[in-house]
């Protein structure tokens, strides 16, 4: 099995696993688990930004007709926040001044970056490596296949 695939899987198990076992170990229900994995997904797009909590409604919701009742979205964040999955961060930046500081909105974290990847179909080249023999070697299959092949006659 590659070691793409094993990854995805062990992630799709962990997501499963928060879903079927972890929520319902901390007295939290969820009717429809394919909502939350929506939800997840919205998070994890939002990984590291100050979008809105609308923006992640509408990005979890896309494509439903049915709109969440006001306390879901806010059920959500608690429900994923008390089993530490979701971490709004304080917002921060380098030039910005206390007062304005407060006023941003908190950053959102899904706290294991993986998870947010497997979301997100975001995979991490393969290491190469980096010996001169495998450098020249990528080098000449790059001569190689830019090559234009010559006319026959």
């Amino acid at each position: 099995m590659p070691c793409r695939h094993r990854t995805a899987v062990q992630l799709d198990s962990y997501v499963e696993r928060i879903i079927d076992r972890d929520i319902p170990e901390q007295g939290g229900s969820i009717r429809r688990p394919e909502s939350l994995r929506a939800w997840l997904r919205a998070y994890a797009a939002a990984t590291s930004t100050t979008a809105s909590h609308p923006t992640i409604r509408n990005a979890a919701t896309a494509g439903d007709s049915d709109e969440p009742a006001r306390s879901t979205p806010q059920a959500h964040r608690d429900l994923l926040a008390r089993i530490r999955v979701l971490d709004p961060v304080s917002a921060w930046g380098l030039n910005r001044a206390a007062v304005s500081r407060l006023k941003a909105s908190p950053k959102h974290q899904l706290v294991e970056p993986a998870v947010s990847a497997r979301f997100l179909r975001v995979f991490p080249q393969e290491p190469q490596s980096r010996s001169p023999r495998s450098v020249r070697r990528r080098a000449a299959q790059r001569a190689t296949s830019a090559r234009v092949p010559s006319p026959t006659s």
